[in-house]
């Protein structure tokens, strides 16, 4: 245990004020003295991590180790931003243990189940992968869609789920065969603006990265659920419509044409947007996506 209370006198009898500070080399026994302090409270974070996984397997006989639990995913969302310690965590059995407690009872516990499945698995190949091998994309698909789920549990299937897809070619494949984009679809048509731009951002992901889904975004009839956005008052909802519009009508002129045809009143929608924002400064991002489809849309 860390000797807080030693190492503060012996810091003060150092510079008490009582006399000019002036730079001494330490004593041997000092140094010792430091040497012990510090190791005292230096922890491996490796170790640490293994602990709080500890804390997850613990049997829930009483009340109070689902508070333990929970307070262990909440310090494990922190201690493992870095990829090495993700990995790790991975394969020591942490991954598929937080995965299955994105379906616990609690649902304190299946919050932060979430966000510690997203912090291990986004940019990261290799518990990509691990999480691929548990199923974890039907899995996903299906906690999305549960339709007892209030909108914070939502939001957070639905992270867990774009972390698992985003930067991963065979996750993205996954997706698409599993029907992801109709889940896109339910989100984009929900009434809550933080599940909107959460599905936005995915399905503009996909799109980057597999433009043959073109033919989807056709058949489910998707431009019409991104096109009500123009004049949104979230701006980031709002800017995030107008690129992915302006993206698609210079993707290809069947995709214009389909534009178009789901949203005959596009031009004049975006004409009045336009007129609305001019000549504020703070809008110019958004006056510019204006521009650039009013001018693909007389090409």
């Amino acid at each position: 245990m860390a000797d807080w209370q030693g190492l503060l006198k012996w810091s003060v009898q150092q510079t008490d004020g009582t006399r000019p500070s002036e730079i001494r080399q330490l004593s041997e026994e000092d140094k010792r003295f430091l040497e012990e302090a510090l190791k005292s409270v230096s922890v491996d974070p490796m170790q640490r991590i293994l602990e709080l996984y500890n804390v997850l397997q613990k049997s829930e006989d009483e009340d109070s180790v689902i508070q333990e639990k929970e307070e262990a995913l909440e310090e494990l969302i922190d201690s493992l931003g870095q990829i090495d310690f993700a990995s790790d965590f991975h394969k020591i059995g942490g991954l598929r243990k937080v995965f299955e407690m994105m379906s616990h009872t609690s649902p304190g516990i299946r919050l932060r189940a979430c966000d510690v499945f997203c912090t291990v698995v986004q940019n990261n190949p290799f518990t990509q992968q691990a999480a691929q091998d548990m199923n974890a994309m039907a899995t996903l698909l299906q906690l999305v869609n549960a339709p007892d789920n209030d909108i914070q549990l939502s939001l957070k299937y639905f992270a867990a789920l774009s972390s698992l897809v985003r930067s991963n070619p065979v996750g993205q494949e996954a997706f698409l065969l599993g029907d992801g984009l109709q889940t896109v679809r339910t989100a984009l048509s929900s009434s809550d603006t933080r599940l909107q731009r959460k599905a936005l951002f995915l399905l503009r992901h996909v799109f980057a990265s597999v433009p043959r889904i073109q033919e989807s975004i056709i058949e489910l009839r998707l431009i019409p659920l991104i096109s009500r956005h123009i004049g949104d008052e979230d701006m980031d909802l709002r800017e995030s419509s107008l690129e992915f519009i302006a993206e698609l009508l210079s993707h290809s002129n069947e995709l214009k044409r389909e534009v178009l045809n789901q949203s005959p009143n596009l031009q004049q929608r975006v004409q009045e947007r336009k007129t609305v924002i001019e000549g504020d400064a703070e809008l110019e991002h958004e006056l510019n996506l204006c521009n650039r489809i009013l001018q693909e849309l007389k090409e």
